[in-house]
Formats: C-alpha cells, sequence, structure tokens
C-alpha cells in the first residue's frame, strides 16, 4: 500500500498502510522482508564498514545490501514465543569493527549477532550491477545469533559501544558492560551514583543522587557522554584497555545543572 508524504530525511523509519516500510533517501522506499501488519521497523544503522544495513523490526533482524543496489540478503525472523518471552525489539547498536550488531528489547534482554563477512568473497559487498546483473551474496552463513542476555534493572533505554565494550543504560540508571569479544553475560553492573564518584567537580550530592538519563560514546576520542537527571552533564573518560582489566572504570568533569536533555559526541 502507497505512502504519502514521503519523507526526505534518510534512514527515516516507519510503518505505511498494512505493511512496514523504511525510506532512505528522498522518495525512495524498500518493503521490508517478510512484512505483516504487526511488524513495525525499529531502527536501522549503517555497519561502520558500509558494507552492510542492518533493519531492526519490533519482530526481527534483517541486514540489506551497503552499496546502490539496495537488496535485503538475509533475515533473522523470531517466533511468537520469543517475541512474547523477550518482548518486542526497541534500540540497535553495532561493534565499531562491524563484527557484531547487538539489540535490545522491550522485556529486558539484549540479543547479541556475530558477523563473519571475512567469509564473503572479495568485493561481494556492497552490491554492484555487472554484465551478468546483481549477484546477491549468501549471509547465512556469516550471521549467527550467539548471546541473549537477561537485563538487570529494568530494560534498556540507551546503547553505546566502543572497541571492546558494549554500554548499555538500563531505565533505573544502571549502567551495564558487555564485553564484545565473550557477550554471553553482563561483566559489569553500576549505578549512577558509582560513576559519579570519581568524577571531579561533581554536584553536590543530591537525595537521592541523580540517575544517568542518557549516554553517548565516542570511542575515536575516547569520551562518553552521561546525561544527569537534574539537567547536568558528566564527561567520562575509560582508561586504555589492558589485558588484565577490561573493565570500564571512568574519571572526567560533570557541568553543573543545565537543563539538559541530550549529547553527542564528534571526534571530527
Amino acid at each position: 500500500r502507497g505512502c504519502r508524504d514521503a519523507p526526505h530525511a534518510p534512514h527515516h523509519a516507519r510503518s505505511c498502510g498494512d505493511m512496514a516500510y523504511f525510506a532512505l533517501g528522498g522518495w525512495k522506499e524498500y518493503r521490508v522482508r517478510g512484512a505483516t501488519e504487526a511488524e513495525t521497523v525499529v531502527q536501522l544503522r549503517f555497519s561502520p564498514c558500509g558494507r552492510v544495513l542492518g533493519v531492526v523490526t519490533n519482530t526481527s533482524v534483517q541486514f540489506w545490501s551497503g552499496g546502490r543496489q539496495r537488496v535485503c540478503l538475509h533475515q533473522i525472523p523470531r517466533t511468537a514465543l520469543q517475541v512474547e518471552a523477550e518482548g518486542a525489539h526497541t534500540l540497535m547498536c553495532w561493534q565499531p569493527a562491524s563484527q557484531a550488531l547487538a539489540v535490545a528489547t522491550a522485556r529486558g534482554y539484549l540479543t547479541v549477532y556475530q558477523m563473519r563477512f571475512g567469509c564473503l568473497e572479495p568485493g561481494s559487498l556492497p552490491l554492484s550491477a555487472g554484465d551478468g546483473g546483481l549477484r546477491r551474496p549468501d549471509l547465512s552463513q556469516c550471521v549467527e545469533r550467539v548471546a541473549v542476555v537477561p537485563v538487570p534493572h529494568g530494560p534498556v533505554s540507551a546503547l553505546a559501544t566502543g572497541p571492546h565494550h558494549l554500554l548499555a543504560l538500563t531505565a533505573s540508571g544502571h549502567l551495564l558492560t558487555v564485553l564484545w569479544r565473550a557477550p554471553t553475560a553482563i561483566a559489569q553492573a553500576v549505578t549512577s551514583e558509582h560513576v559519579l564518584r570519581s568524577v571531579a567537580a561533581a554536584p553536590a550530592p543530591a537525595s537521592p543522587p541523580p540517575h544517568i538519563v542518557g549516554l553517548a560514546y565516542d570511542a575515536r576520542l575516547p569520551l562518553c557522554a552521561a546525561v544527569l537527571g537534574d539537567g547536568s552533564v558528566a564527561l567520562l573518560r575509560p582508561p586504555p584497555p589492558l589485558p588484565d582489566q577490561e573493565l570500564l572504570h571512568f574519571t572526567g568533569q560533570c557541568t553543573p545543572p543545565m537543563q539538559a536533555t541530550h549529547a553527542r559526541l564528534n571526534a571530527k
């Protein structure tokens, strides 16, 4: 069914009529593979390498080609029992090396998919038109659902990533760490108060202390910006990764309350 008022903004996702679609660029729409009336697009993000576009719906994860020819290469659906137990998908986050994808669910689970794009033929992604038409590589042997991790302290409200760690912020203000190399368990779970103890010039202790409500991380700096419930922002720096120390122990600075609601970091 057609959609009116297609957005010009890239990476815009929505549900149109009785099918799920996403729009990429101006006036260009693609039907989500296997879409039903109950399926909607939640998020879509290019892998950092640019070879694959990840499309997360409320019930499935799909991988589309990252070149000019946009086709669905692989789909990983969930059963009705899995959706009921885990909840609908809510957030997604790529690992910086494009070797893994994390997806959060409404009922407090993190699902991690492992990528092995190295098994593809050289030059097979992104797709390009040739004399013999499009060659669609088979990703079924390159993508695997490797972990479904229950998240303590409530559902995930934000995801951020570094080269070694996945950071997950829960609705209760807890900051969780998952190691990309071993994503089958939560490696670290700390409260917002614990994170702020090591921050210089932190605001005067409140009762109760403000929770972290927003998160942004740029591994190129590397810095993490945490937005607090009182409107202040903590700029946090993790230590360099060491062989015997893989958990995060932040240090940094904190602003006074300034009615902040979001933060973004950019190394450029």
